[in-house]
Formats: structure tokens, C-alpha cells, sequence
């Protein structure tokens, strides 16, 4: 199915940076595939498109948090 052009623009910034390593990577990964399982059951729309640009910065701000744990080691 061909999606709306705002779809595709922020699905493009989900996707994992091939950079990271670790703990980021994986939630870098897990949070693209929740975008994709949007993608799967949800059409497009102002919603999904709205949806998708929260869940980017959510993502930032996961990734973020993770590289500042691997910086920090064990307590």
C-alpha cells in the first residue's frame, strides 16, 4: 500500500541509527518495530502522523538515556 507522504517522512526518522551499539541499539530497534506495527494496523492519518513525530522524540529521549547509563557503569 502506498502511504501519505507524511507518513513516510516520519517513519524515515524511526529508523535505528546502524551507529549504535548496545543497550541504545536495542531501543532504537524496539522502538521502530512498535512504528511498524502502527503502519500495520492503523491508516493513514493527522493522528498517525501526529503519533509517529511523538514517538521519534520519544525515541531520542530513550536513546539519550541509554547512552547515559553505558557512560555511567555500576554504581
Amino acid at each position: 500500500m502506498q502511504r501519505h507522504e507524511a507518513t513516510r517522512h516520519s517513519i524515515r526518522w524511526l529508523e535505528p541509527n546502524p551507529r549504535l551499539d548496545g543497550t541504545a541499539a536495542d531501543v532504537a530497534h524496539q522502538v521502530y518495530r512498535t512504528a511498524l506495527f502502527m503502519l500495520e494496523v492503523l491508516d493513514d492519518g493527522i493522528e498517525l502522523t501526529a503519533g509517529l513525530r511523538k514517538l521519534r522524540e520519544a525515541k531520542d529521549c530513550f536513546v539519550i538515556q541509554a547512552l547515559e547509563d553505558s557512560q555511567e557503569g555500576p554504581s
